[in-house]
Formats: structure tokens, C-alpha cells, sequence
């Protein structure tokens, strides 16, 4: 079903990008829920990390599966770092294995040998990204694509932070909500479909919005770390022109009337940081 055939090797490898967009573009709805143009940003930082990742034990982590996994599998592959996923929906992770193996796997090999998928709470302490520092793992490049809200965020990024090196990137998709501890967004969303009434989160519960994640996560890291940076990615300089907001616009706006989008500060709906000094 994912067996595309997309060019020869020969223009596969030097049309790297445009051969893994459109893998992505084939992919279920559900599983291709990131704008082309942050999907190229990923693939952009994921290329960049994977060749400063000389430590032996270098990790790529995500948190969510989907389309973001394509991007960072090829890499890893590319530079031989192993990719650890998070995501509590196996039946998403099964359909990427299938993409990766008949998409990818003449070019990469067998997922099982890169990927490591695991299909509980990233923030687990015995299961969840804390877990890795135990085995003395060096994280070059995380993307944080799971619940949300900074409640969740914040718990993935005291696991990671002990992992981190420098110039490792730390980047995240929906970087522009604002949820705290419940994704009001999704909330509404089921509400809507079993027939509910919305939940006027302005007005009732103003305790579930707080500040802009992006800004959160840049202020957690600088208390962190003596000295990181804002990356003006590629998603930023191009959003604007993305085709994922004129193909997906009647979901997009309703999306983003119950939460699950905002158009507010929509240049930063993808984020990534640098960390530039340890300490």
C-alpha cells in the first residue's frame, strides 16, 4: 500500500526533502497533521543534528507519532542514531511502521533497527524519556508533539533536560497554544460530536488557558541552561505561503473555533530552541 514508486535512488538521495514530502502527503488525515513547511524545518534540523551527533550513544526523541516520524527516522537512519518515539496509540504507530518499511525501508532498512517505539507516557519515570539518561543516552534532537498542554510539556522537559548537550535542539509542534493542564481544545471537540454544549473556556474556566507554550518552554530553558537561542526555522520564514492552510482552511477554521488551533502568533506554531552553553 506504502510501496510508492517515487524516483530512483539516485534522485531519491539528492531530492531528499521533496522524496520525504511526498511520503507524507499519501499518509491517513490523521496522521498528517503538520503543515508541509514545518515537516521541511524538521527534516532541515533533523539533517543539521544528526551530523553534529558524534557521541556514540546520540539519541533523536519524539513525543506523538505521526508524519514527524518519517522525517526523523530518515535522518536517523542517514546519520546511524537511533529515533525513540512516544504515543499512546499503537494502532497510529502500526500504520508508520507499514510507511517505514514499504516507503522508506529499501533506503533505510527495516524500522526495528533505528526504531524505537514505545507505547506509553512520555513522562513515565520508569517508561517515559527520564528513563533514557539511565542508560547514558546523549539527546540531539527532540520533538515534543504529544498532550498539548504545559503540564505534560514541561514533565517531558525535566526528563529530557539531563540529556541535553550542546547545540542539542529542542523543537515542538503547536507551539502557539496555550493550554495548562487540560486541552480544553480537545475537550470541546468530543463535546461537539456526542452532541454536548461547548464549554465557554473564556468564561467559565480561565484556569486551563495560561501563557503561549513557546514562551514557556524558552523561559524553562533559559533557567536551565546558561545561554540557548530562538532558530529562525524554516516553517517561520514560509508559513505563510504553506499549502497545508489553503487545502486543510475548512477544518483549519474549525479547528481553530473550538481550540484545537489559533491563529494567533501562527508563525510560532512550530518552535525550536538551541541550547548554546551548558553552564
Amino acid at each position: 500500500m506504502y510501496d510508492f514508486s517515487l524516483g530512483t535512488k539516485e534522485q531519491v538521495f539528492s531530492n531528499e526533502i521533496e522524496f520525504l514530502i511526498a511520503v507524507k502527503r499519501m499518509l491517513p488525515r490523521y496522521l498528517n497533521s503538520i503543515p508541509d513547511n514545518e515537516f521541511t524545518a524538521i527534516c532541515m534540523l533533523a539533517d543539521e543534528q544528526g551530523r553534529l551527533a558524534e557521541i556514540k550513544n546520540a539519541v533523536f526523541i519524539e513525543t506523538g507519532v505521526g508524519a514527524s516520524t518519517i522525517a526523523l527516522y530518515w535522518y536517523a537512519c542517514k546519520y546511524e542514531i537511533d529515533l525513540y518515539s512516544w504515543d499512546i496509540s499503537s494502532a497510529k504507530a502500526a500504520v508508520i511502521r507499514q510507511v517505514l518499511s514499504e516507503a522508506l525501508g529499501q533506503y533505510c532498512g527495516l524500522p526495528q533497527e533505528r526504531w524505537k517505539y514505545i507505547s506509553w507516557d512520555s513522562t513515565s519515570p520508569y517508561l517515559g524519556i527520564q528513563a533514557l539518561k539511565d542508560s547514558g543516552f546523549t539527546c540531539y534532537l527532540s520533538f515534543h508533539d504529544s498532550d498539548h498542554t504545559w503540564v505534560n510539556i514541561e514533565k517531558e522537559l525535566q526528563g529530557l533536560a539531563p540529556m541535553l548537550v550542546k547545540n542539542s535542539v529542542v523543537a515542538l509542534d503547536d507551539a502557539n497554544l496555550h493550554w495548562t493542564s487540560v486541552n480544553m481544545g480537545l475537550v470541546n471537540t468530543f463535546r461537539k460530536k456526542l452532541g454536548w454544549p461547548i464549554i465557554d473556556v473564556d468564561g467559565e474556566m480561565q484556569e486551563f488557558k495560561g501563557e503561549i507554550h513557546w514562551k514557556l518552554v524558552k523561559q524553562f530553558l533559559e533557567n536551565r541552561f546558561k545561554k540557548i537561542e530562538g532558530i529562525e526555522d524554516y516553517f517561520k520564514r514560509n508559513f505563510q505561503n504553506d499549502p497545508y492552510f489553503v487545502y486543510f482552511n475548512t477544518e483549519f477554521i474549525e479547528k481553530v473555533s473550538l481550540g484545537t488551533e489559533q491563529t494567533e502568533q501562527l508563525q510560532h506554531r512550530f518552535d525550536a530552541f538551541r541550547i548554546i552553553d551548558l553552564d
